[in-house]
Protein backbone atom coordinates (compact mmCIF):
# COMPACT_ATOMS: atom_id res chain seq x y z
CA UNK A 1 0.00 0.00 0.00
CA UNK A 2 1.74 3.45 -1.22
CA UNK A 3 0.93 6.86 0.33
CA UNK A 4 -0.63 7.70 -2.32
CA UNK A 5 -3.17 5.12 -1.84
CA UNK A 6 -3.67 5.58 1.87
CA UNK A 7 -4.18 9.09 1.15
CA UNK A 8 -6.83 9.04 -1.86
CA UNK A 9 -8.49 6.30 0.39
CA UNK A 10 -8.44 9.15 3.13
CA UNK A 11 -9.70 12.08 1.01
CA UNK A 12 -12.71 10.11 -0.72
CA UNK A 13 -13.64 9.22 2.84
CA UNK A 14 -13.41 12.70 3.87
CA UNK A 15 -15.32 14.11 1.03
CA UNK A 16 -18.26 11.53 1.33
CA UNK A 17 -18.57 12.60 5.43
CA UNK A 18 -17.53 9.20 6.31
CA UNK A 19 -15.81 7.93 9.13
CA UNK A 20 -12.48 6.24 7.80
CA UNK A 21 -12.61 2.66 8.06
CA UNK A 22 -8.63 0.93 9.17
CA UNK A 23 -6.89 0.74 5.52
CA UNK A 24 -6.05 -2.67 4.19
CA UNK A 25 -5.06 -3.57 0.66
CA UNK A 26 -8.77 -3.74 -0.22
CA UNK A 27 -11.02 -1.17 1.11
CA UNK A 28 -14.53 -1.54 0.87
CA UNK A 29 -17.45 1.05 0.80
CA UNK A 30 -21.01 0.43 0.40
CA UNK A 31 -22.63 2.93 -1.97
CA UNK A 32 -26.64 2.54 -1.98
CA UNK A 33 -27.06 -1.19 -2.20
CA UNK A 34 -23.86 -1.75 -3.53
CA UNK A 35 -20.40 -2.72 -2.54
CA UNK A 36 -17.59 -1.13 -4.14
CA UNK A 37 -14.14 -1.90 -3.43
CA UNK A 38 -11.10 0.16 -3.48
CA UNK A 39 -7.09 -1.10 -4.39
CA UNK A 40 -4.04 0.37 -5.74
CA UNK A 41 -3.78 -2.22 -8.89
CA UNK A 42 -1.50 -2.20 -10.00
CA UNK A 43 0.77 0.18 -7.88
CA UNK A 44 0.19 3.79 -9.17
CA UNK A 45 -3.13 2.85 -9.73
CA UNK A 46 -7.06 3.22 -7.55
CA UNK A 47 -8.58 0.59 -8.87
CA UNK A 48 -12.52 0.89 -7.94
CA UNK A 49 -14.38 -2.63 -8.61
CA UNK A 50 -17.77 -4.29 -7.61
CA UNK A 51 -19.54 -7.43 -7.64
CA UNK A 52 -22.66 -7.64 -10.25
CA UNK A 53 -24.31 -10.73 -9.78
CA UNK A 54 -24.27 -14.02 -11.74
CA UNK A 55 -24.00 -14.01 -14.78
CA UNK A 56 -26.59 -15.97 -15.89
CA UNK A 57 -29.04 -13.34 -14.62
CA UNK A 58 -27.87 -10.49 -17.54
CA UNK A 59 -28.59 -10.43 -21.15
CA UNK A 60 -24.54 -10.46 -22.46
CA UNK A 61 -25.24 -7.71 -24.90
CA UNK A 62 -27.05 -5.27 -22.48
CA UNK A 63 -23.08 -5.82 -20.46
CA UNK A 64 -20.83 -5.65 -23.30
CA UNK A 65 -22.94 -2.21 -24.52
CA UNK A 66 -21.30 -0.85 -21.20
CA UNK A 67 -17.81 -1.52 -22.59
CA UNK A 68 -18.14 0.85 -25.51
CA UNK A 69 -16.43 3.80 -25.21
CA UNK A 70 -17.55 7.17 -24.29
CA UNK A 71 -16.67 10.34 -23.09
CA UNK A 72 -16.31 9.61 -19.35
CA UNK A 73 -12.73 9.46 -18.80
CA UNK A 74 -13.72 7.02 -15.82
CA UNK A 75 -16.11 4.92 -17.80
CA UNK A 76 -16.41 1.12 -15.83
CA UNK A 77 -15.81 -2.10 -17.89
CA UNK A 78 -17.28 -5.19 -17.45
CA UNK A 79 -15.35 -8.26 -16.84
CA UNK A 80 -16.03 -11.50 -15.60
CA UNK A 81 -14.72 -13.75 -12.65
CA UNK A 82 -14.33 -17.46 -14.06
CA UNK A 83 -14.23 -18.54 -10.14
CA UNK A 84 -17.17 -17.19 -8.96
CA UNK A 85 -19.32 -16.87 -12.42
CA UNK A 86 -20.07 -13.11 -11.59
CA UNK A 87 -19.97 -10.40 -13.77
CA UNK A 88 -17.19 -7.74 -12.22
CA UNK A 89 -17.86 -3.59 -12.93
CA UNK A 90 -14.13 -1.99 -12.64
CA UNK A 91 -12.68 1.66 -13.42
CA UNK A 92 -9.36 2.68 -12.22
CA UNK A 93 -6.87 5.93 -12.80
CA UNK A 94 -3.86 7.06 -11.96
CA UNK A 95 -2.50 7.86 -8.38
CA UNK A 96 -0.71 10.58 -9.49
CA UNK A 97 -3.39 13.48 -9.97
CA UNK A 98 -4.30 13.38 -6.21
CA UNK A 99 -7.44 14.89 -7.01
CA UNK A 100 -10.67 14.03 -4.53
CA UNK A 101 -12.69 15.29 -7.03
CA UNK A 102 -11.90 12.98 -9.29
CA UNK A 103 -11.51 9.87 -7.35
CA UNK A 104 -15.07 11.19 -6.18
CA UNK A 105 -16.52 10.99 -10.30
CA UNK A 106 -14.67 7.40 -10.68
CA UNK A 107 -16.71 6.31 -7.31
CA UNK A 108 -19.75 8.04 -8.88
CA UNK A 109 -19.37 6.16 -12.29
CA UNK A 110 -19.07 3.21 -11.16
CA UNK A 111 -21.81 3.46 -8.83
CA UNK A 112 -24.48 4.60 -11.61
CA UNK A 113 -23.32 2.04 -13.95
CA UNK A 114 -23.64 -0.65 -11.15
CA UNK A 115 -26.90 0.41 -10.93
CA UNK A 116 -28.18 0.99 -13.91
CA UNK A 117 -26.91 -3.14 -14.84
CA UNK A 118 -28.46 -4.37 -11.75
CA UNK A 119 -31.57 -2.41 -12.55
CA UNK A 120 -31.69 -3.96 -16.15
CA UNK A 121 -32.09 -7.31 -14.47
CA UNK A 122 -34.38 -6.87 -11.74
CA UNK A 123 -37.03 -8.36 -13.52
CA UNK A 124 -35.21 -11.81 -14.61
CA UNK A 125 -34.26 -12.84 -11.21
CA UNK A 126 -36.27 -15.02 -9.11
CA UNK A 127 -34.22 -16.61 -6.45
CA UNK A 128 -31.14 -15.05 -4.88
CA UNK A 129 -27.89 -17.39 -5.31
CA UNK A 130 -24.44 -16.60 -3.31
CA UNK A 131 -21.89 -16.46 -5.94
CA UNK A 132 -19.02 -17.09 -3.58
CA UNK A 133 -17.22 -13.71 -5.35
CA UNK A 134 -13.82 -12.82 -2.87
CA UNK A 135 -13.08 -9.34 -3.17
CA UNK A 136 -9.75 -10.07 -1.80
CA UNK A 137 -8.54 -12.56 -4.90
CA UNK A 138 -7.96 -9.46 -6.55
CA UNK A 139 -5.28 -8.32 -4.78
CA UNK A 140 -1.95 -9.41 -6.02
Amino acid sequence: MTTQYEQAVTSLYQELGLALPALSTITSLKVGEQVMHITEHPQGQLLMFSELGLVEHFDLVELLKINLFSQCVYKPVVGFDLDSNSVVIWSRQALTNNDVSEYYQQLEQLSQMSDSAIDSIKNTIHTAIDSGFDASRFRV
